[in-house]
């Protein structure tokens, strides 16, 4: 069950991370400019936090394998 998962303890983390980040400020930027139809009033936000944590993931991944 666990073949495809991929976390911080695996050198394959920092790619994952980096694209994750670059997926969740796609969907934040089309939410912002209205390319993306918002299905509820906080979907912005939670596309924001998807962002910052996408951001924190990727930071600790290039501390932990850079």
């Amino acid at each position: 069950a666990k073949a495809n998962t991929i976390n911080l303890s695996m050198p394959e983390s920092l790619e994952f991370y980096e694209y994750k980040l670059e997926q969740a400020k796609a969907k934040h930027e089309g939410l912002k400019n209205g390319t993306i139809e918002r299905a509820h009033s906080f979907y912005l936000t939670y596309a924001k936090k998807e962002v910052n944590e996408a951001q924190k993931n990727v930071e600790l991944s290039k501390r932990l394998w850079s």
